[in-house]
């Protein structure tokens, strides 16, 4: 889908390529635009690693990347440390590849272009992941700055993830005016509404986890082991404890 879109971009402002050149070019953008969020998502995990918080793995989805993390954070300023680095890499990731592509300008047309796209959407990509709406990175700060207030650690996640839920209809709503109205091009609706309904997706799965979890969370093991069970002789043949006695 991104290598469509940015073959549509090449063409639109380098029609005089080859139809190959586009689609190589598009193809490449695409690769690196995946590096940058897996990359996004390993600035993510190395800090939770250094707070002794596990990582069980990295997952790349249509619209960006989620890092599983063993737990949570124990206290706010851990989870701001690892919600602010992901955006800042990709902010410094995005001018490192701005900044390769003037240099390139007068190099290779092509490695320019690349680096030119890579470079503005990885800027964009950070300064979207600090919408104050959870699970994005910019919600984890919110929970963090309401964790620290109230100093109740559920209620911070329901109310970022009830901002994530409305972040995410306001893009739904946006791509499909977008579509209804004609405004910019269909393909930009189109990936406002799957980002939305992505972000609704992964929103609504975070409230649910937070509520179990915050059930659970006032059981213990003992809570949960019977202690009235029945008691069979030794000699009970299995028929008759199955029938007798369980």
């Amino acid at each position: 889908m991104f290598t469509f879109v940015f073959q549509g971009h090449f063409n639109r402002n380098y029609g005089y390529w080859s139809t190959e050149e586009m689609w190589l070019a598009a193809l490449a953008t695409s690769l690196l635009l995946f590096l940058s969020v897996l990359a996004h998502e390993l600035s993510h995990s190395l800090v939770a690693m250094r707070q002794g918080i596990p990582v069980r793995g990295i997952t790349l989805f249509a619209f960006g990347g989620v890092a599983h993390i063993g737990k949570e954070a124990e206290k706010p300023s851990a989870e701001f440390i690892m919600a602010v680095v992901g955006p800042l890499s990709s902010v410094a990731r995005g001018f490192l590849f701005v900044g390769l592509a003037l240099r390139l300008d007068g190099v290779s047309v092509h490695l320019a272009a690349i680096a030119g796209i890579v470079g503005s959407t990885n800027i964009v990509l950070g300064v979207f992941n600090m919408l104050p709406g959870f699970p994005m990175d910019g919600g984890r700060v919110l929970r963090t700055a309401v964790w620290r207030i109230t100093r109740n650690y559920w209620r911070a996640t329901r109310i970022a993830t009830m901002v994530g839920q409305a972040i995410a209809f306001a893009l739904m709503g946006g791509g499909t005016a977008m579509l209804i109205l004609d405004m910019g091009s269909w393909v930009q609706g189109v990936l406002w509404v799957g980002l939305g309904i992505f972000l609704q997706s992964i929103a609504s799965a975070s409230q649910r986890q937070s509520r179990l979890r915050e059930v659970l969370s006032s059981y213990k093991v003992r809570d949960l082991i019977a202690t009235d069970y029945p008691v069979a002789p030794v000699n009970v043949d299995l028929r008759e404890l199955v029938e007798e006695y369980m």
